[in-house]
This record gives C-alpha cells, sequence and structure tokens, in this order.
C-alpha cells in the first residue's frame, strides 16, 4: 500500500517508514507461514528481522513460535530465552508472556511458570 501510494502521488518515502511498513509485512508473513507449512520461508523471515540494528519483540516471540513448533523438546530451553527477550523488550506482549509461561511449565519449571502465566 506505501509504495503504490507514493508511486501514484509522485511522494518520496521517508526511509524509516518505509523500513517500519517492509518490516510490518515481513512480521505478518512470518506468524502465516508456519500454519501455511512453510517453515523454512518463516525462518528466513525470522532472521531477517533479527538483523536489523534492535529487532522488536515481535522477532523474537516468532523465533520463540519457530522453536517451539519445530524443534521438540531439544529445543524449549531456546524457545524460553526468545520468549523471554521479547517480553523484556515490550512487557506488555502478552502473546509472549503466555507461551513463556507455557515452555517453563513443558520444562517442569512450575512457579516461573505461574508467574508468567498471571502477566
Amino acid at each position: 500500500e506505501l509504495i503504490a501510494a507514493t508511486r501514484d502521488s509522485g511522494e518520496i518515502v521517508e526511509a524509516t517508514r518505509y523500513v517500519e511498513a517492509v518490516t510490518a509485512v515481513i512480521e505478518q508473513n512470518v506468524s502465516d507461514d508456519p500454519a501455511l507449512a512453510r517453515i523454512r520461508s518463516a525462518r528466513l523471515g525470522i532472521d531477517r528481522l533479527l538483523a536489523r540494528p534492535e529487532p522488536s519483540a515481535q522477532a523474537h516471540f516468532l523465533l520463540g513460535e519457530w522453536l517451539y513448533l519445530t524443534g521438540g523438546t531439544e529445543q524449549l530451553q531456546p524457545a524460553e530465552r526468545a520468549y523471554a527477550e521479547a517480553t523484556r523488550r515490550d512487557p506488555g506482549h502478552a502473546l509472549a508472556w503466555r507461551a513463556l509461561g507455557l515452555v517453563q511449565r513443558d520444562r517442569g519449571l512450575r512457579e516461573e511458570a505461574a508467574r508468567a502465566l498471571a502477566r
């Protein structure tokens, strides 16, 4: 939309606004990819988001989701770290708190899980 509107109006888009728009599209694609069985594509998108100078909480949340969905029990601890980073970057990220609590529960960390799920 941003590119089409800019092209049609002849405006020059501010770089920050463009990067934010593109980032939003990548985040949405990454969110949709696992549901569509595009696991490799999801990881490539996550890596692009994490390569930014200041990766967002959502980028870390999506990494946690990818690890949790694809890694089995051996990826629970890395998924936990990704979710924890998402909550550190955005303490209001409810889905990250929920996911963190569920992973901690799966790891047998009942007290930590209860605290995270209460957020």
